[in-house]
């Protein structure tokens, strides 16, 4: 199922660390609308505010937009988002949307907007399913506690008048995994996931075949040897940056394996960048 009701808690009763009145705030939000469409990534976020949008509006009133295509990560978190989307079929309509981005002018160049271009394209494309379904409004999953200012979708969602209800009601990423938690979304725990591309260095151009690539690299790797990781191409080669427990603890790094991983398919790994956490927030060390 997409959620259940904790064994230790009752739905009057927050956890720690889940902000009751930002949540009622967010339900408050999602209710201007009669009707709403909501872009759904597969991601925890997009997961709450939907389960939030239907709580708030009914399922029959709530529309999950999924966009299919290359950029999306293979293995873990693609079985995890169909799951979702299987169970949230039975809540509300759901609709998945195939996408091409390779098609939108300019952004295999990978410039520095390329991430304007490609939400402009996908969430023009999602408004327009959304009007046919009685909806004028589009919701984002975007946080308190994302940086805007370095995302050019952003500039593309306020261009297309895209709602960010979590944003709005002042919910950030620990009130987030803490609800998903508590309601049982099967991706509470699930590492934050970017589109492939982000895996290219800017200005490096982005092609299928690359694309399809890395998919596999990232599938296989966070299958066996790594639980929190992107990979990077670059014109100095593959590299990887480590989060999660592999970055806290060197002890589950295995740096050989990986490199025997990267020589069995033909490549070589250039080098790990590991990210350990700190107070105030990431630190890099970099290894050759």
């Amino acid at each position: 199922m997409v959620w259940k009701k904790a064994a230790s808690t009752t739905a009057c009763e927050p956890d720690a660390g889940e902000d009751a009145s930002s949540f009622a705030a967010a339900r408050e939000i999602l209710r201007r609308s009669r009707r709403l469409a909501v872009a759904f990534s597969g991601g925890v976020d997009s997961a709450v505010l939907l389960h939030l949008a239907i709580d708030a509006l009914g399922g029959a009133n709530v529309l999950a937009l999924h966009a299919r295509s290359l950029l999306f990560p293979e293995g873990r978190h693609r079985r995890i988002c169909d799951e979702l989307l299987a169970d949230f079929s039975r809540l509300c309509l759901v609709r998945r949307v195939d996408f091409s981005p390779l098609e939108i002018t300019g952004f295999t160049a990978n410039p520095p907007e390329r991430c304007y271009l490609c939400k402009k394209r996908m969430y023009g494309e999602f408004l327009r399913l959304a009007r046919q379904f009685g909806a004028v409004t589009l919701a984002d999953g975007i946080n308190a506690d994302d940086d805007i200012d370095s995302r050019p979708g952003w500039r593309a969602m306020q261009e297309l008048a895209v709602a960010a209800p979590l944003r709005e009601a002042g919910i950030g990423k620990a009130a987030i995994r803490v609800y998903a938690r508590r309601h049982g979304l099967i991706n509470h725990d699930l590492p934050s996931q970017s589109c492939l591309a982000t895996r290219f260095a800017p200005g490096l151009p982005i092609d299928e075949a690359a694309l399809r690539l890395i998919a596999r690299l990232e599938a296989d790797l966070g299958e066996s040897l790594l639980s929190d990781f992107r990979l990077r191409l670059s014109a100095a080669g593959w590299g990887i940056e480590v989060r999660g427990a592999e970055a806290e603890d060197a002890d589950l790094l295995d740096e050989a394996a990986i490199r025997q991983y990267f020589r069995q398919n033909g490549l070589e790994l250039a080098g790990l960048i590991v990210c350990r956490s700190q107070r105030n927030g990431l630190i890099e060390e970099k290894s050759k």
